[in-house]
């Protein structure tokens, strides 16, 4: 079919159209629905690392910003509860940062609601990634760092990386696989500024 653009027929051919969809009965998903929950509920989902994170900075920054009784210690689990529920019903074995972010941007609403709007914490190990690169680049006159330190002053700088890496954990790459997720996220993008400057 080749496209409308006469402004009369597009506007016979819009009204139209939606008419018929208008008219269109809805889909009962009623049964499907019933049985993808029923086979969700078979689903234990784990909580990812950087998920786990994102919830705690959240609940972190709520508590500190509230002065109200809606928020207590158990807010925590409700939000844990939460990002499990919308994984298993995604047939998910683990719960990532994506669904920790999309319960984060539904349960924002209802603290609205109350007047504690919190800021939903980035990706764990994307902020100690652009961490690491701001002090790369505030220490590149200095003629480089060796890697474990500069993990430490991007902890330094940033509680939720310091969280991440876990407080009084080795930062070493042999010892801590969070660093060294972040480790390959530097030589990916130093891999990919070589290329671009060929």
């Amino acid at each position: 079919m080749r496209p409308i653009t006469e402004e009369k027929h597009l506007r016979e051919y819009t009204y139209r159209k939606s008419q018929i969809i208008n008219d269109r009965p809805e889909p009962d998903y009623t049964q499907y629905l019933r049985k993808h929950i029923i086979y969700s509920k078979k689903f234990k989902p784990i909580i990812s690392n950087e998920a786990r994170s994102i919830i705690n900075e959240f609940y972190i920054k709520l508590q500190h910003k509230s002065n109200n009784t809606f928020i207590t210690a158990r807010t925590l689990d409700r939000l844990f509860r939460l990002v499990k529920a919308r994984a298993r019903l995604q047939l998910k074995a683990i719960a990532d940062e994506n669904d920790a972010i999309e319960i984060l941007k539904f349960y924002n609403p209802i603290v609205q609601q109350l007047a504690e709007v919190v800021s939903i914490p980035s990706n764990p190990r994307n902020a100690a990634y652009l961490e690491c690169v701001t002090k790369l680049e505030q220490l590149r006159e200095c003629g480089g760092v060796i890697l474990e330190e500069l993990f430490k002053k991007a902890a330094e700088n940033n509680q939720q990386v310091k969280s991440y890496f876990g407080i009084n954990k080795p930062l070493r790459n042999d010892k801590n696989y969070k660093t060294r997720a972040v480790y390959h996220m530097l030589l990916l993008c130093m891999y990919n500024i070589s290329n671009d400057s060929k």
